[in-house]
This record gives structure tokens, C-alpha cells and sequence, in this order.
């Protein structure tokens, strides 16, 4: 991430024609060393222990957003158990005109 991190900011040219100004190379540094820190840190260490802490806890949901997000059958287990609870009826044939 840094190396994508480092190699994604170009080298400006500053009003005066010289590439790189000893600030500019500065926040460069800065900013690798803050998303290398949060993909170690943060995210291989911190993340996991708060979810082993945690527990079934943390797949918790509130009641309010339970009945606002809208029910998704991913793996189709309605339908595998639906048809053979209730079966829907067959459509009447229309008689012609």
C-alpha cells in the first residue's frame, strides 16, 4: 500500500522549475508512513482483537435498522422451503371473446 501509495504522487514542478521541494517530499513521507501505519496497526491488530473481545456482540443490530433495511435472500432459502409450504395456485384459463 505504501509502495502504490508513494508511486500514485508525481513529481511537481514548483513555480520556479525545480521538481521537488524539501515540504512536498516531507508530506510524501508523512503520508506513507500514516497509511502504513493504519494497514499494520489498525487494521491487522486493533480490528481483530475488538472483534475478539467483542464476540457475537459485534454482529449486533439494532431493532429500528433491523425493520428499515429491506430482508435479502442470498443463498435462496425461501425459495428452496417457500413453494412447498404454499404453493401458488394455477391461473385460471381466460375463456375467449
Amino acid at each position: 500500500m505504501v509502495c502504490a501509495r508513494k508511486a500514485s504522487q508525481p513529481f511537481r514542478a514548483s513555480r520556479d522549475g525545480t521538481a521537488n521541494l524539501p515540504g512536498q517530499v516531507h508530506g510524501q513521507v508523512e503520508v506513507s508512513t500514516a497509511v502504513f501505519v493504519d494497514a499494520t496497526v489498525v487494521r491487522m491488530v486493533l480490528v481483530p482483537a475488538t472483534m475478539e473481545l467483542l464476540g457475537d456482540r459485534n454482529w449486533w443490530l439494532p431493532r429500528w435498522l433491523d425493520r428499515v433495511l429491506p430482508r435479502l435472500d442470498v443463498e435462496g432459502e425461501a425459495a428452496a422451503t417457500g413453494p412447498a409450504a404454499s404453493p401458488e395456485p394455477e391461473p385460471e384459463p381466460v375463456s375467449g371473446a
